[in-house]
């Protein structure tokens, strides 16, 4: 077979390697262990909560979907809750142990509280009740680490806003329950069962795995390497600024570096520095890229653009710099496909 694109060269080589045993069910008698992410999500959040003035917001994920049509409330409700029972990091506690080992409980599947308020029309009052839904405190060890909201302004005019801690979703899972969100509300209006694939693993498996590997040394090479690069490192990282500013930082508004181009890929010939190429181009488009960092600041090996920071001027909703908003109208249609 000829490989003319680079997507075949980059499938060809990684079938030429040695297939890896499929990741095993945790064992769910035992304590579930906390992946590294997790924990130190965990670590930060605690810490957030009581040195910083937002209370740890900058870790509230969030998910906006605006509704122009009539909305079946016990439909939503009930498309949530399956969400919810289908996912389990979205109804998982985290508890320290003795010895202190950060472990995830799963706990059973529970009538979810979806919040619904008429806003009296007036989009300003939305606003601002969004901006409070958004900026209320988890509590990772209670949960719930999902609440749903419903705001409304008239009858075929509502946002419905998810927020759920980053401990429990990231970028990519959002827009995987943006869909399947979407297809239990269509499911339970049309009176049908979802049509959505059996999860073969859950996240407490994934990181039940990764413990496994740690303990069996795969990762020691990528260890060596990163002690190896950040020895010597200082104890504060130092952006230069264009603008004076704060000498702490108490929130990601205190200041942005508006641009930044990070350094090009080494130019390689063979798949993996296709890959490395292409993984540059996609997860660093300049226009998109932007690093929050304390004014006064330097880097090592990344400042290499002269970005610039300053103080960013406090935003008229609190939520408007995190939220993602999506348009999806006609989203709760049977008869018609999410955006």
């Amino acid at each position: 077979m000829s490989l003319d694109s680079p997507d075949d060269d980059i499938t060809a080589w990684l079938r030429s390697r040695p297939r890896r045993a499929a990741m095993p069910r945790a064992d769910r008698s035992r304590p579930l262990i906390a992946s590294t992410s997790q924990r130190r999500l965990w670590f930060d959040h605690h810490m957030r909560s009581q040195t910083t003035s937002d209370g740890g917001t900058v870790y509230h994920s969030t998910l906006a979907l605006r509704l122009r049509e009539e909305v079946d409330v016990t439909a939503l409700r009930s498309a949530l809750e399956s969400l919810v029972a289908r996912h389990e990091s979205l109804r998982t506690r985290f508890a320290l142990a003795s010895d202190g080992i950060l472990h995830q409980l799963v706990v059973p599947v529970a009538p979810l509280r979806l919040h619904v308020e008429d806003c009296g029309g007036d989009d300003e009052v939305r606003r601002a009740r969004m901006a409070g839904f958004f900026a209320a405190d988890f509590d990772l060890e209670r949960g719930p680490l999902l609440r749903a909201g419903l705001f409304s302004l008239t009858d075929r005019d509502h946002i419905l806003f998810l927020v759920i801690h980053h401990i429990a979703t990231d970028g990519w899972s959002m827009d995987l329950l943006h869909q399947e969100l979407g297809e239990f509300y269509r499911a339970g209006v049309e009176g049908r069962t979802a049509d959505l694939p059996e999860l073969a693993h859950q996240y407490a498996d994934f990181a039940a795995w990764e413990q496994s590997e740690f303990k069996r040394g795969m990762f020691a090479d990528d260890l060596t390497f990163w002690r190896e690069q950040l020895a010597g490192a200082p104890q504060v990282l130092a952006f230069p600024t264009g603008l004076p500013g704060p000498r702490s930082v108490r929130s990601p508004q205190d200041a942005t570096i508006s641009r930044f181009r990070p350094p090009p890929w080494p130019r390689s010939n063979g798949p993996r520095g296709t890959a490395r190429r292409r993984c540059s181009r996609r997860c660093w488009p300049p226009s998109r890229c932007c690093w929050r960092a304390g004014p006064g600041s330097r880097s090592r090996s990344w400042a290499r653009s002269r970005p610039t920071a300053a103080p960013r001027r406090p935003s008229r909703s609190s939520a408007s710099s995190s939220t993602c908003c999506r348009c999806a109208a006609g989203w709760t249609s049977p008869s018609r496909s999410p955006d």
